[in-house]
């Protein structure tokens, strides 16, 4: 929706003047989601808060959260607020407001987004201390190649890999795979042929599009990211994928590691890992994701990253570690932190509490030197 200031009589087609409030609305809850004033100009004192708690308690108005039991202020820096869901008296990034105002007091905008779940709707568990965690920071520790541009060299670190320890049964799960939104399905399977496919590989175009249909939205349709992946159509992605492999790598039969599968803006992504280069220490790994179109169950396109890490290759090759695992680990302890944090269960269909093992520092291998890994 959007409204023009009175002052406004004319305005060119397709242009919204200064001043133009769009306002965006959760059509099945009837919430507003986000208050945009365009070009940072408001006219209207509908929106202008005198005191924090009056902008507070128009939030929880608006959204029917209350304040310290559903939400509390993050930061705020230039009359910018940020908020985020408060979970087991924590602040939780699973839900964020931001509100900016001008130098009056007047809203320039309001935006809401992901989930801020009642104390009721999660699980509650307790947090494990650092001292708890020993065993599962030793497996974490890894020896790792990172490149360094300005020595153009390999420096050979020993560095934490993150990783959410869940309650006290200690269930691990991966970072990067809880930080991906839409359907995953481990594969982990060899690709192997007898004879290469004769037909060329024909490229197609592909088209990322978050649009849906006024239909689909009365129909609350799911996300095609969150739909998931069935055992036929995971053995036709396989299929596919293998097709691809024999037009366009034809005598890499084995030298292929299908590692899983991962749905992305409508389409389905294959992740290969190529074995012959797989390099266990490298903090970049090669790998190649196949394009399928979930329709036709066809590879439309491949994107190999084999060509952006090229440069790295010619940089010199790091030397053979003198520091032990075990050293490394003393020395990283202090700088390990453990973050609490909410992260959603899928089989219980609810947030539950995690820690997040994480550290920004590595031990250099060679000369036990603590590193900040950012300025490497």
């Amino acid at each position: 929706m959007e409204w023009f200031p009175e002052h406004v009589i004319d305005r060119e087609e397709e242009c919204n003047p200064p001043g133009t409030v769009v306002v965006d609305v959760n059509i099945h809850s009837g919430e507003i989601v986000s208050i945009i004033t365009v070009e940072d100009t408001s006219y209207t004192s509908l929106m202008e808060f005198q005191s924090f708690e009056e902008m507070v308690s128009q939030i929880e108005t608006i959204t029917d959260l209350t304040y310290g039991a559903h939400f509390k202020l993050k930061e705020e820096k230039d009359q910018t607020y940020r908020f985020q869901a408060y979970l087991d008296k924590i602040l939780s990034p699973i839900g964020e407001i931001e509100v900016r105002l001008d130098e009056n007091g007047r809203l320039l905008s309001y935006l809401k987004y992901g989930d801020f779940p009642s104390p009721s709707s999660h699980s509650q568990r307790s947090l494990l201390t650092k001292e708890e965690c020993m065993g599962i920071i030793q497996q974490q520790i890894r020896l790792i190649h990172i490149p360094s541009l300005e020595e153009e060299a390999h420096i050979l670190v020993y560095g934490l890999e993150e990783i959410y320890i869940v309650g006290e049964d200690r269930f691990l799960r991966p970072y990067n795979i809880v930080q991906h939104n839409g359907t995953i399905v481990d594969v982990h399977q060899v690709l192997t042929w007898d004879t290469p496919l004769q037909v060329p590989f024909e490229q197609g175009n592909v088209f990322f599009q978050d649009n849906i249909s006024l239909d689909e939205v009365k129909q609350k349709a799911t996300h095609p990211d969150l739909l998931p992946i069935s055992d036929e159509q995971k053995q036709l992605c396989i299929a596919a994928v293998t097709d691809c492999l024999r037009q366009e790598f034809p005598n890499d039969s084995g030298k292929w590691e299908f590692a899983r599968i991962e749905r992305h803006n409508g389409y389905i992504h294959g992740i290969l890992h190529p074995l012959a280069s797989h390099d266990p220490h490298s903090v970049f790994k090669t790998k190649c994701t196949m394009i399928v179109n979930p329709e036709t169950n066809k590879v439309m396109t491949y994107i190999n990253n084999e060509v952006l890490m090229a440069p790295f290759k010619e940089f010199a090759a790091a030397p053979k570690a003198v520091v032990t695992k075990a050293e490394a680990r003393e020395k990283l302890l202090s700088r390990i932190e453990l973050k609490p944090c909410h992260i959603f269960n899928e089989e219980k269909g609810q947030y539950v509490l995690a820690s997040l093992l994480d550290c920004d520092y590595g031990v250099h291998a060679v000369t036990g030197e603590l590193l900040r890994l950012a300025d490497i």
